[in-house]
């Protein structure tokens, strides 16, 4: 029996007050379920934070590892070995194929390292102090991923009320992120779309305009939100491309989240033609088995730093085992079909979901790509679809309190299902590729009677 007493006392948690500790008890992972103690087991709907895409536990990529620490134990970037060439080989013959506008790439550990650099980067070769970013964000929790996030409580201390001191966001700028059925600007899709100009590029448009093009490093714009799981309509993306290049200004597209799971290696691959000046990737590029994460770096940026050296070093990036992870899982992901699997099962997680969403009231909203969905929580007000929480993705959360999907999450994990999630409202699913049909199909079933006993417990909450 784990002793969960011992973290209570001397384990400083995340997202947690004080000696809180009452996370789910693992013994072990076997396929596509979390194994509890006392023979319990829960069919993963998470992807663990969407860093599992070729399995949990997968063996093949396992194997890639262990042989890497038999032969190098650890040596630092300064030595080139055979895992760290073959990584970058496989990365340019299977994610980047075909594309010409890439030239470089840098290893981290963590995503929000490597947000740190695509940042850092970013302002050194524009010699530009201001990022631009939009709201519903989430980015990292170091101090320039942070800045760049729209979740202020991240990285700080919030007291048993919900207070917190907010750090501050020192040459950093928002925009509002497009989310169609909740526009802050009262439009409507049908009558936006009709427009030269999606009415939110317009007023990104007067945003630039009021900063100054000549003062902006970057804009960060992602094709899929991994931690609200908001998707834009699909002109947005070609429409705030085209600004971008008008003005000028570098695009940073951080895919740690979304990268794997819609249907292409990375989001912005389903739009033709449309390439980010830097691109963020990690969590899913080795499974989740080693810390690995990096940025893709276009080829006009990698001729400026042709000429200088970029000065900047981390002790376990290009780590002899996170690189073979990246060459096990490539392989597999490429051999077994992993990303056309992705494309092939939207359809079968659109209908399951589009079938909640008639079925029960609490279900609003349902966007997504590939196998990384999300579904809105809500109630009916005035005929329409509010979020369940009002304040809903900006609520920082009091000792205690609950929450939609805090209650309905619980539900899951009594029934056997492990869903995801971080915003009050929003159901996140990101399971690993290598769910079948069968499995899908099971998850849902235990979704959808978790959610018919939730709509009888909130009945007693006042949301």
């Amino acid at each position: 029996m784990l002793n969960q007493d011992i973290m209570r006392e001397h384990y400083l948690s995340g997202f947690i007050y004080g000696n809180q500790f009452n996370g789910l008890s693992v013994t072990g992972v076997e396929g596509n379920r979390i194994l509890l103690e006392k023979g319990q087991s829960l069919l993963d709907f998470t992807g663990q934070l969407g860093a599992v895409i070729s399995g949990n536990g997968n063996k093949f990529i396992n194997a890639y590892i262990q042989e890497s620490l038999d032969r190098y134990g650890f040596v630092w970037e300064e030595s080139l070995n055979e895992y760290r060439e073959e990584a970058v080989r496989l990365i340019f013959s299977t994610i980047f194929k075909d594309e010409d506008w890439i030239q470089k790439i840098r290893f981290f550990v963590t995503g929000s390292e490597a947000v740190e650099g695509a940042i850092l980067l970013a302002k050194e070769v524009t010699k530009r102090e201001v990022i631009l970013t939009h709201n519903y964000a989430y980015h990292g929790w170091t101090v320039e991923a942070r800045n760049c996030s729209d979740f202020p409580e991240f990285g700080t201390v919030v007291d048993a009320q919900g207070s917190y001191k907010k750090a501050p966001k020192d040459k950093t700028e928002f925009f509002q992120y497009p989310f169609c059925s909740q526009c802050p600007f009262n439009k409507n899709y049908c009558e936006c779309q009709a427009s030269k100009e999606l009415f939110c590029i317009t007023k990104l448009r007067e945003k630039i305009c009021e900063i100054g093009p000549d003062n902006i490093a970057a804009v960060f714009c992602d094709c899929i939100l991994g931690l609200a799981v908001i998707t834009p309509p699909r002109e947005y993306i070609r429409q705030f491309r085209a600004l971008t290049q008008e003005y000028g200004i570098l695009w940073i597209d951080d895919e740690i989240y979304s990268g794997f799971r819609t249907g292409h290696w990375l989001s912005y691959q389903q739009f033709e033609g449309i390439h980010p000046d830097i691109v963020c990737f990690g969590k899913g590029i080795s499974n989740g088995t080693f810390p690995v994460s990096g940025i893709g770096i276009s080829r006009k940026i990698s001729e400026i730093l042709e000429l200088y050296k970029w000065q900047i070093c981390s002790s376990f990036s290009s780590h002899p085992a996170g690189m073979a992870a990246i060459c096990g899982n490539l392989k597999y992901i490429k051999d077994n079909k992993l990303i056309e699997h992705a494309k092939e099962k939207e359809s079968i997680f659109f209908q399951k979901l589009m079938e909640l969403k008639e079925k029960y009231e609490c279900i609003g909203d349902i966007h997504g790509k590939g196998m990384f969905w999300g579904a809105e929580i809500c109630k009916i007000v005035d005929g329409k679809n509010v979020p369940m929480m009002k304040e809903d993705r900006k609520i920082v959360l009091r000792k205690n309190q609950e929450y939609p999907l805090g209650v309905l999450r619980k539900i899951c994990i009594e029934n056997g299902l492990l869903i995801g999630g971080y915003v009050p409202n929003t159901i996140r699913i990101s399971p690993s590729l290598t769910f079948e049909v069968d499995e899908i199909k099971t998850a849902f079933e235990i979704l959808d009677k978790s959610i018919a006993r939730f709509e009888q417990e909130i009945k007693e909450k006042n949301w």
